[in-house]
């Protein structure tokens, strides 16, 4: 896999891009605690749960950030599992993941800080009035359209990183409006 905590880490202004591991493709907490803050965990896969991010122990928290394009080949939890420990999500995208059993982009109970948009609304708990549950954040349109712009990141990379920025540089009241473009 891409990362596995058993301590103490933040990670920020990162990609994490295009791992695999049987638990966590992109990210596995096992200990400790770890917090993630614009970040875009995109194209991992776990061969069983959690192609994203898996939540074995421990806490992990998750703002700004976009966890979009994940797999999960054998079980739940495309985009994030909590099989144990807590995870809490604030501002972040989970859109466009899959999974061979259930919770497509989350699966499990998280804790919200708010103002989240997840895709597909079924296999997780703990989401508040504020985040926008059953919305397609419309990424691939974005990532289109990025595509087309020059630079050293290049296609997908520029688009996976832009879409964090939309969430990340705006206040509340026009993250709607920019995440449903």
């Amino acid at each position: 896999g891409g990362i596995s905590n058993l301590g103490t880490a933040t990670i920020t202004r990162s990609s994490i891009f295009s791992n695999s591991a049987r638990y966590g493709g992109g990210l596995h907490q096992l200990a400790g605690a770890m917090a993630i803050e614009n970040v875009t965990v995109s194209s991992n896969t776990a061969s069983s749960e959690g192609g994203g991010i898996d939540v074995a122990a421990g806490s992990l928290t998750v703002r700004f950030s976009t966890i979009a394009a994940n797999t999960a080949s054998g079980g739940n939890g495309g985009g994030a599992i909590v099989r144990g420990g807590t995870l809490t999500i604030g501002s972040s995208i989970f859109a466009d993941n899959n999974s061979a059993s259930g919770g497509r982009d989350l699966h499990g109970t998280v804790t919200s800080l708010g103002y989240n948009v997840i895709e597909h609304n079924a296999g997780f708990t703990g989401t508040v009035a504020t985040d926008q549950l059953g919305t397609d954040p419309a990424l691939a349109a974005l990532a289109q359209g990025l595509r087309r712009w020059p630079g050293p990141l290049g296609g997908e990379a520029l688009a996976r990183s832009q879409a964090t920025v939309y969430l990340s540089d705006v206040g509340p009241e026009l993250r709607q409006e920019r995440v449903n473009l």
